[in-house]
């Protein structure tokens, strides 16, 4: 592990020496084992005091510990954080983590805070689009000069947040001196006024993943990660678990991004600013629409329930969404429930002054027409052919999925016309997104019109049925 950069992507397995921070003494030999999806170490006796009674009778829970230290066979410390026992006997016990640092042997996670965290994302490079090489020829016909230029680093303060981050680059030299491998690379460096626990940092560079990838429009995520501990000059790799299933097939995604450093340049700060501003309603809207785009499941129902949600919640967090002025509908919601017939029951009375509660809030119908009518007649073009079918083919479709009516299903949209369906949806929520954060209208139709995939997905899109009309809408 000294000899190459640990990385989230990269699987590998080790052996070392673990024990208990509280029982020094008890040294156990063992494996670290670690991939995207594992995170354990096989040791080669057992820590912490087992009873006979525990041994082969099923648990209500897992045995925890709070940490491990370890020594790995490189000479390494590191700490697992979270653990916990997933298998055992008497001569061995297997313990699987949460997070493991390499390089320290760490306090308790809770109370540990940390200066900073350097990371790497996926598609930063493509992003930045910088030349660092330049390659001179010699005299000589078998020697060249390899010349390294260190890109500026760039510097956003984000006071929403109380942090700053930097787009900052390494460079290193791999291999000896018959072959050599020059590597450069960019991360970012995200470092708050204060020292701050582990997970608001993960947080905080999940959500600079989220933005870069609505800004490539390419999946992105943490390559590597490496933290500072509070008072410590140096870094460790940090290593975790990560939930959901990986895609292959991401791999094979448009290397064309949708935007680019060079595009942004003057904007980044202040889209910086107004990403992690969001409110809770509006990173609920991110977060639904994030998890349609990586979203495994094939079910286009499914995803079709997701993304019409996030618009909804969207729509919720940037327009207004009364009909009334509260303290007018005060007065109306009173005299509707006052006007519920007394053979009602009270379950029923129950169901029917909810809906009356939220009668206010504007429908579906109005929160798209709304979305769709503060859009240029060009960027609606990149979602629809017509806003009024789409409108009502996602809204039909809506109502017969939350209450799946045999009167309803005749106008929802199935099959072909609904995969495309939630393609637009995705494609408005794209739109309106980047938007908000602050990129001007005329750039994003510009760049998404000359989108390899994005037009081509527009091209086609707007060949599609957008909603199922009557025989009477048909005649007139």
């Amino acid at each position: 592990m000294r000899e190459r950069q640990v990385v989230l992507f990269e699987a590998f397995e080790c052996g070392g020496r673990w024990w208990l921070p509280d029982a020094p003494e008890t040294v156990v030999g063992g494996s670290l084992k670690y991939s995207r999806d594992e995170l354990s170490v096989r040791l080669d006796g057992t820590l912490g005091s087992v009873s006979v009674e525990q041994m082969g009778v099923l648990a209500s829970d897992f045995r925890r510990f709070d940490r491990l230290h370890g020594v790995l066979d490189d000479g390494q410390k590191c700490t697992l954080f979270r653990a916990f026992v997933t298998a055992f006997t008497g001569s061995w016990m297997v313990c699987s983590g949460i997070y493991l640092v390499v390089g320290y042997h760490l306090e308790g996670l809770d109370q540990l805070r940390f200066d900073g965290v350097s990371a790497s994302p996926s598609k930063l490079d493509e992003f930045l689009d910088r030349n660092v090489f330049a390659v001179q020829a010699t005299d000589a016909v078998d020697q060249a000069t390899l010349t390294y230029t260190k890109p500026e680093r760039q510097v956003f303060a984000i006071s929403s947040i109380s942090a700053r981050f930097e787009i900052d680059s390494t460079f290193r030299l791999k291999g000896d001196r018959n072959m050599a491998e020059a590597i450069a690379g960019s991360h970012f460096n995200i470092i708050p006024d204060s020292p701050q626990p582990l997970e608001w940092f993960q947080k905080t560079l999940w959500r600079l993943c989220d933005l870069l990838t609505l800004l490539t429009d390419e999946p992105c995520h943490a390559c590597w990660i490496r933290v500072t501990p509070n008072g410590d000059p140096c870094d460790g790799p940090l290593l975790y678990t990560s939930s959901g299933p990986h895609r292959e097939r991401d791999a094979l995604r448009s290397s064309v991004l949708l935007f680019y450093f060079s595009q942004l340049a003057d904007r980044l700060g202040p889209i910086l600013e107004k990403w992690f501003s969001a409110s809770d309603v509006l990173l609920s809207a991110i977060y639904l629409f994030r998890d349609a785009h990586r979203s495994a499941d094939p079910s286009n129902r499914g995803r079709f329930l997701i993304l019409s949600q996030a618009l909804e919640a969207f729509s919720r967090a940037t327009m207004p969404g009364a009909y009334m002025a509260d303290g007018d509908y005060e007065r109306v919601k009173n005299a509707l429930v006052a006007a519920i017939p007394s053979e009602v029951g009270e379950d029923h009375r129950a169901s029917l002054k909810n809906r009356i509660k939220y009668g206010n809030e504007h429908s579906l119908r109005k929160r798209l027409s709304g979305l769709l009518g503060s859009m240029g007649p060009q960027m609606v073009a990149c979602v629809c052919a017509s806003a009024s079918d789409f409108t009502s083919g996602i809204v039909d479709t809506r109502h017969y999925f939350t209450h799946l009516t045999d009167e309803l299903r005749p106008k929802a949209l199935s099959g072909i016309p609904l995969a495309w369906a939630c393609d637009k949806l995705q494609m408005l929520l794209r739109l309106l997104l980047l938007r908000w954060v602050g990129v001007d209208e005329q750039l994003i139709v510009a760049r998404v019109t000359h989108h390899p995939r994005l037009a081509q997905y527009i091209y086609l899109g707007n060949r599609q049925r957008e909603c199922i009309k009557t025989p009477t809408q048909n005649t007139n």
